[in-house]
């Protein structure tokens, strides 16, 4: 018997007002999706995440995703993050390149060290912030 690569969206989550929607992926993460995009951008990252899961993000990466290389932070970005209908929004730019605007994010409220969120942007690159709003960026592709 195969696995089927479904996901349930959630509806009640979502505020009245917010433009954003809620998705519970199988491996139990909540992932927030930003207006115009699916769960399809995100490709396997979903399956390498785990909420229940109490160890760091980058930890999960190395483990779940060796064969692309686990979390190799890429350095040089900087962040941006503003509130957009009661919600966090984030974008990141690297030095000559274009600002990409957040996907998707999802919290990681049990990591050890702290709680953490990872925020997915285009092109595969992810961002993990931590509690105290330090961060790293990573490919995921």
């Amino acid at each position: 018997m195969s696995k089927t690569n479904t996901h349930q969206i959630v509806k009640s989550p979502r505020p009245p007002g917010k433009s954003s929607w809620f998705t519970v992926w199988r491996t139990g993460t909540i992932w927030r999706l930003q207006p115009g995009h699916t769960m399809s951008e995100l490709g396997l990252l979903p399956d390498f995440l785990h909420a229940e899961d109490s160890r760091p993000i980058r930890e999960q990466l190395t483990a779940r995703y060796a064969h692309g290389g686990g979390y190799m932070p890429v350095g040089g970005w900087s962040m941006t993050s503003f509130t957009k209908d009661g919600e966090t929004v984030s974008r990141i730019k690297y030095p000559g390149d274009s600002v990409l605007k957040e996907i998707a994010r999802a919290a990681f409220p049990l990591s050890k060290g702290g709680p953490e969120t990872a925020i997915f942007f285009p092109y595969a690159w992810l961002a993990i912030v931590a509690a105290d709003g330090t961060f790293s960026v990573t490919r995921v592709d």
